[in-house]
């Protein structure tokens, strides 16, 4: 949000070509990762065979009109609490709570029952997944896995040769390097997520993934996580609840951002 802020207000796009730089160095990963057996991305909750269009449309205008009047979305509120701005601290209590009634309470239902059966239901086209790789296989008629490699070597190669040929971002190496980090934190995600999490539950012998709340493989997020980390705190004596991938997630980047701001003195209540 605040990379496209900068390009509509000040016309800079050094932030915005970071962000697609990264989205450029995870697509290559994750797709690595796919095409190697690593991991199985069409297990995502954003793969499933079934487009809830319309919960989408109203649940990103939702989430993008109250994040901008929060003054940033869950990650910026997480860095700034960490710095100790007891306004993030705030804003995010309540998008935990309005996430978590999404997910299981009242805004729940409500998406249930009134925007999820408005859907696009590719299974029944037959389509596994919601990926690129897969449509591409079923428009062209090409190999499943040949579908998920030229379409992630497409799409790199159209973020790269746009983020690299403005000049000032080829020369700015800091922006350049956190795009990559980023990039590869994605990857990094999917890859603890989807191979170290995965494998057989001994009490059902079932093959599952542990690692997330979700039970499927999953990379970077916040909102969710901070439902759930909110459910940990709430619940903590709940022996079934534990500390899972987005909980750490949420966990790291407030100690990361705590750790910058007390050794570099910008530590502020």
């Amino acid at each position: 949000m605040g990379a496209l802020s900068d390009v509509v207000n000040m016309g800079h796009w050094g932030r915005l070509r970071m962000w697609l730089l990264a989205v450029a160095v995870a697509v290559v990963g994750a797709s690595v990762l796919s095409y190697a057996g690593w991991v199985d991305l069409s297990k995502s909750v954003t793969q499933r065979p079934v487009l809830p269009w319309l919960s989408l449309i109203v649940g990103g205008l939702a989430f993008g009109v109250g994040m901008t009047l929060a003054g940033g979305c869950a990650n910026k509120n997480l860095i700034r609490a960490g710095g100790g701005s007891v306004r993030s601290m705030v804003v995010l209590t309540f998008a935990a709570i309005a996430a978590y009634m999404t997910l299981k309470g009242l805004f729940g239902q409500w998406r249930a029952t009134l925007l999820d059966p408005f859907n696009i239901n590719l299974g029944e086209r037959g389509w596994s997944d919601q990926g690129l790789g897969t449509a591409l296989a079923k428009v062209a008629g090409v190999d499943a896995k040949l579908g998920l490699a030229i379409a992630a070597v497409v799409v790199t190669i159209a973020l790269l040769a746009f983020v690299f040929k403005d000049a000032r971002f080829r020369a700015n190496g800091l922006q350049v390097m956190a795009g990559v980090v980023l990039g590869a934190l994605v990857v990094a995600g999917w890859y603890v997520s989807g191979h170290l999490g995965y494998g057989e539950n001994p009490e059902t012998l079932e093959t599952v993934y542990f690692a997330t709340n979700t039970r499927t493989i999953e990379s970077l997020s916040f909102i969710a996580p901070l439902a759930f980390s909110l459910e940990l705190l709430m619940l903590w004596t709940d022996a079934s609840l534990h500390v899972t991938f987005g909980i750490a997630s949420v966990i790291g980047v407030v100690a990361g951002s705590a750790a910058h701001a007390l050794t570099s003195g910008s530590f502020r209540w």
